[in-house]
């Protein structure tokens, strides 16, 4: 759905790449790679896409869409 562009930073669970919509759109689009690990780190990925579900603030990247895969 989006194409990727370069890598914009990333952390313990995944990356974030520049990212563009299929309507053109410019965004940050985040990669978690959860995988096989334990129960624990699924809730806190679980966890970050609620609270970041809730924030509505003009310096904070709106949560646009969470796309799940078996990849």
């Amino acid at each position: 759905q989006y194409t990727l562009s370069h890598r914009l930073g990333g952390g313990s669970f995944g990356e974030v790449h520049l990212g563009q919509s299929p309507e053109g759109e410019f965004c940050a689009v985040k990669s978690i790679f959860v995988g096989r690990r334990a129960e624990l780190a699924r809730q806190l990925v679980k966890n970050e896409i609620t609270a970041m579900r809730r924030v509505k603030h003009e310096n904070i990247i709106l949560l646009k869409e969470v796309i799940e895969t078996s990849d």
